[in-house]
């Protein structure tokens, strides 16, 4: 498929590894667009149960929407990119636009949001008076709520006045038009995405250094509590489980954000250094491959945060299960109807049936996430 734009103007090694970029994208898009819906659902149904849920619950929902509209431009990628700009672009300037928009929306929302949530997990066992009933005040929740859609709304409009919204290897994203114009100020649309660009990739990793600092401060105050929990066990020292849970809960909560928008720090230094298109080396290109990879993702490795310890706690609970069947459970699929497919054997089935406890309810109507 011949290009208007070649694969040398990006500095790629060749067509074949950009089209290889492209089809990665849309692979790893599709396992974090399933897992944020189940996560979405999960807090639906939790919603309809109890007419009632949890702020961190609605900040994970807005998240999980977000995230399914992020990995929904992942999955598009070069589709929504004007013809002849990339392999298999087959969109203009409008669906650029749209995919540029959206994809810049959901990557700051994510970030804002997920920092938020840090501070407000850190705020909830520092503080006792963050109880339910007092986060369940209109001007608490619009005070969590508000924030990432109006910062994300700014970050993502400003760049569609300033035509910003090009041709970015894989999809539409903040770039120069034409591809390493910026070198002979030759630009013809986006002259200004470059310092943009650097901008958002600058106030993720400030978010980035903030979550680690909250989740820090979490494991250090519950492992205080359980300090003072010796005191008065009359100065036995006793195994720090809830610091471990903690521990563990704050690394996959820094961990999946890190995986997911750990390489755009390498890329802003790339453009503070505004090393051109013809420099990037092999090195550049690998760590490309590993941000294709691993930031779709984000919505899966979220999900995976949510889900962990409630697996934890049923697995260990449903130790006969196999761990295939206690995922299904925990994330609301009914198994019994995969006993159906694959049982050949009308009475084994039913035996099946009876000895797993397909219709038992996940959580009981009166938690809370």
């Amino acid at each position: 498929m011949s290009t208007t734009i070649s694969y040398s103007e990006f500095g790629l090694p060749s067509e074949e590894v950009w089209k290889s970029y492209i089809i990665l994208g849309k692979i790893v898009a599709v396992p974090s667009i399933l897992a944020s819906i189940f996560l979405a659902r999960d807090i639906i149904n939790k919603y309809v149960k109890q007419k009632n849920v949890a702020l961190t619950s609605l900040i994970l929902l807005g998240i999980s929407v977000v995230n399914i509209i992020g990995s929904i431009g992942w999955f598009m990628t070069s589709w929504m990119v004007p013809k002849g700009d990339a392999p298999y672009a087959a969109g203009n300037i409008a669906s650029c636009n749209a995919q540029g928009f959206f994809v810049s929306m959901q990557f700051i929302y994510f970030v804002t949001a997920y920092t938020e949530l840090a501070a407000l997990y850190y705020l909830i066992v520092k503080r006792r008076s963050w109880n339910d009933d007092y986060m369940k005040q209109r001007k608490i929740r619009l005070l969590f709520l508000l924030p990432p859609v109006v910062i994300s709304l700014i970050f993502a409009t400003v760049p569609l006045f300033y035509e910003m919204y090009n041709v970015a290897i894989v999809f539409c994203y903040l770039a120069a038009y034409p591809p390493g114009c910026d070198e002979d100020n030759s630009c013809v649309r986006g002259t200004k995405a470059g310092p943009v660009q650097t901008f958002q990739f600058a106030y993720t990793m400030i978010c980035n250094v903030v979550i680690i600092i909250f989740m820090v401060m979490l494991v250090h105050h519950v492992k205080q509590i359980e300090s003072r929990g010796d005191n008065y066990a009359g100065g036995a020292t006793r195994s720090r489980i809830q610091t471990q849970k903690a521990y563990w809960q704050g690394f996959r909560y820094i961990g999946g954000f890190t995986l997911a928008y750990g390489c755009v720090y390498i890329f802003m230094f790339v453009n503070m250094a505004q090393l051109p298109n013809s420099k990037r080396g092999t090195w550049y290109w690998v760590i490309f491959y590993f941000h294709t990879l691993l930031n779709p993702l984000a919505g899966f490795f979220n999900s995976l945060v949510y889900f962990k310890p409630r697996y934890d706690i049923y697995r260990e609970q449903h130790s006969e299960q196999s761990r295939m069947e206690c995922i299904f459970q925990i994330i609301n699929i009914n198994t019994e109807s995969w006993h159906r497919i694959f049982t050949t054997n009308h009475k084994d089935e039913q035996v099946i049936a009876k000895s797993t406890p397909l219709n038992r309810p996940l959580i009981p109507d009166n938690e809370e996430a």
